[in-house]
């Protein structure tokens, strides 16, 4: 299971994306990726928003090999 955490350290909040598991019969995190302050995701967010251009495209003719 993937989720958003928010720890805490010295009044500041620190957010991670993480990935959760079962391993050698447990449940354990088994990777997290630090994303920053509340500012920060809040920045890199806005950020995307203004350049959402595709870099590339995929095409697919699914008919093509029946209709030939």
């Amino acid at each position: 299971m993937e989720r958003l955490e928010i720890k805490k350290v010295k009044g500041k909040s620190y957010y991670y994306y993480s990935k959760w598991g079962w391993q050698d019969g447990k449940y354990r995190r088994l990777w997290q990726r630090y994303l920053g302050t509340a500012e920060a995701v809040l920045k890199k967010i806005s950020e995307s928003e203004e350049r959402q251009k595709a870099l590339y495209a995929e095409v697919f003719r699914f008919g093509a090999p029946i209709a030939l």
